[in-house]
This record gives C-alpha cells, structure tokens and sequence, in this order.
C-alpha cells in the first residue's frame, strides 16, 4: 500500500525529505540535535566546564559587581529671585532666619551663621553634599542641637558650610510636622537676597566716597595731548541749537560748569562745535565733535590696544566682576 503523509510542518519535512530540529542546539546555537552536536567534548574557556560553546554557559554563576553605597544628599542652590520664602528658627537660644528650601534634604547653615549661634561643637561627617546641578558642596561638620520654629520645639541635624547658605531642608520639615502648616504661618516674604544686600551695604560703608553721587576727579595721572608741529589751530563756528532744546542745553552747560568740567574763555584759537542727545531720562548730553579739526592734529598714540583673546585669556580665573559705565 501507498505511504500516507501527514498534513503539517512533520509531514512537511517529511515530503520534503528535510530531518531536524525544531530549535537550534542549547549547546552551540547550531540547527541541529544537542546529541550530534559537535561541542560535547569541549572545554569552556568562560566557565571551564566541558559540554558546550562559550556564550552557551549554564552553570556558570553570574558575577555580581559589589557597590559601596555612599549616602549622597542634594542641596539645591537657588540664583536670587524677587520673593523668597524664609523662616525664622530659634537655635542655640539664638535667632537665625533660615530659606525655606522644600528640594533640600538637609538643613545647612553658613559658617558666619555657625558663629552666631556660639559655634557649636561640631563633629566631622561623611555626607557627600551636592548642589543641584551635581557640583559637591564642602561640609565643615554638623552638629545637633534644639531648635523652635512656629513654637514648636525639636532636635535636629544642622550641617555647616563656608558657602553662604542657609537653608531649612525637608529634614528638619519631617521632624517639626511642617508640611500641613500653612506657610504664611511660619514664613516672611522678603523681595530680595539678604547677603547680597549686606555685602553692597558692607561696600558702601567701606567706601562712601565711590558712592557719593558726585562726580569724580583723576588724580592718578593727567593726559597730555601733543600736537602736530605742522598743523594750524582750527576754528570752527556753532552749530545751531532747536529752540526747544536751548534752555536744557544752556542748563546742562551750566551745571557743567558748576563741577568744574568746562569753564568759560574770552579767546581760543580752536574751536569745535558741539553734538546735543536727547538721554531716555529726558536730560541732555553734550559732546564735542573733534573730529572737525583737532583729531587730525593731534600726534597718534601707538600704544596697542589689547585684542579680545587677550582680554578673555586673563579674565578665565577670574569669579567676581563689576560694571562702569563711562
């Protein structure tokens, strides 16, 4: 009799005349049966078991890589915004006020604030501190102590660092209940950074004389200006003025003169007229236009300007940086 096939991927294979299996070889990844495999009698290089291909390893337990675990705690430092949150804290029987900084683990005093307090014992710690944008912060200590904020009173742990910042973390929050206290409760709004306004102060104080408002006067060094042994004196006649802006020219030429900046002459043998803005505040400012005759009699200066790299390069370890505007 005739030999029936059976429907399917087995009858398949079987018209087809094809023998193999299903799956590939658990021993090498090969299309054919772990028996016939080739890989029986070899040694593993990986797990130096005999039976199979690297790569194909079994029993080879797996290498877990062992961590240090390092509490790491985040602080985040703000730039000076217009309202900021502060609470005042009573700590070491001395009132300090404190940011209130809910994305800050810990709760962190300056170095002059530690100072204030009495400077509290300290003890060495191994918190690894960092700002928000992943920088470490240096940690002088901590220290314990009693607190009172809201008239509630709780021990907390207070870390001290030479950075001027104070802040309320969400620890001392846990410890004190503070999270379902209404903030207005607890906390003044103040519109502006009180360091910053204390250093401008310090500034001021040290220094009145550079912000008097009056002008000021060079007594460093005087210019002198040399002049071409070939050129004449030039005379150049006024330019008009509007009539609308005649008399606040003629009050800014006196108060010019008041501060000693120009004074009045009956003669001269060089004359330049002279330019009037209009300033944003609506006052005036009068300028000399020199280039009508004296810049091309005056000696050039050679001395070379510096360039822009140069100027970059000495500014690179530099931190701190003012504004003046001439």
């Amino acid at each position: 009799p005739r030999k029936q096939f059976k429907s399917g991927p087995a009858g398949d294979r079987a018209k087809s005349g094809r023998s193999g299996p299903d799956t590939a070889c658990w021993l090498c990844g090969g299309m054919h049966y772990a028996r016939d495999c080739s890989f029986k009698a070899h040694e593993c290089t990986d797990c130096g078991l005999v039976g199979h291909k690297e790569g194909y390893c079994r029993s080879a337990e797996k290498v877990r890589k062992k961590y240090v675990s390092t509490k790491v705690v985040k602080v985040n430092t703000c730039s000076v915004e217009d309202r900021r949150k502060y609470v005042p804290v009573v700590m070491n029987r001395t009132s300090v006020r404190l940011q209130l900084d809910t994305g800050s683990d810990i709760t962190i005093i300056s170095t002059g604030t530690w100072r204030s307090i009495g400077s509290p014992p300290m003890s060495t710690t191994s918190v690894v501190v960092k700002t928000a944008t992943g920088k470490p912060l240096g940690i002088d200590g901590e220290f314990w102590c009693e607190m009172v904020v809201g008239g509630r009173k709780s021990s907390g742990l207070v870390r001290v660092t030479s950075q001027p910042l104070n802040l309320l973390g969400s620890d001392i929050i846990d410890s004190f209940g503070l999270w379902s206290v209404p903030l207005d409760t607890i906390c003044h709004l103040v519109e502006t950074s009180t360091t910053t306004t204390t250093n401008v102060d310090a500034l001021k104080a040290e220094f009145p004389h550079l912000f008097s408002g009056e002008l000021g006067l060079c007594v460093k060094t005087k210019v002198k200006l040399e002049l071409k042994p070939e050129k004449s004196p030039v005379f150049r006649p006024k330019r008009p003025v509007a009539y609308a802006m005649y008399q606040a020219v003629d009050d800014e030429l006196d108060r010019l003169e008041r501060c000693n900046i120009i004074s009045p002459v009956d003669f001269s043998e060089w004359a330049a007229p002279i330019v009037v803005v209009r300033k944003a505040s609506g006052a005036v400012r009068i300028c000399g236009d020199y280039s009508t005759g004296l810049n091309d009699a005056l000696q050039p200066n050679q001395y070379p300007l510096p360039l822009p790299q140069d100027i970059f390069a000495s500014l690179a370890s530099c931190t701190v940086f003012s504004q003046i505007d001439l």
